[in-house]
């Protein structure tokens, strides 16, 4: 068996363990004056604001890519390219 097939899963839940640790170390510190809270909310609203939009103009961008993957190349890797879209849309 190749190596490689259990490296890249092992880091990949090492990477998602260590995540979890910053989270969580990140989540019991105090929030901050009431002004730090007052600007981490309109920052969170403007990131929001700006992923919507973003998103809204991508969705053309990703159908008029698929069309063309399915009609160039195979219906299967129109799919597998909507599939990561939507993959990144929820990274996101």
């Amino acid at each position: 068996m190749d190596i490689w097939v259990l490296v890249f899963p092992i880091a990949g839940l090492i990477g998602l363990v260590v995540a979890l640790g910053i989270y969580l170390s990140v989540k019991r510190l105090a929030a901050g004056s009431e002004v730090m809270q007052n600007i981490a909310e309109q920052i969170q609203i403007g990131a929001m604001t700006f992923l919507k939009r973003q998103y809204l103009t991508l969705i053309f961008f990703v159908c008029i890519v698929a069309i063309l993957l399915a009609f160039f190349l195979k219906w299967q890797t129109a799919i597998a390219f909507v599939f990561g879209a939507v993959c990144s849309v929820l990274a996101g």
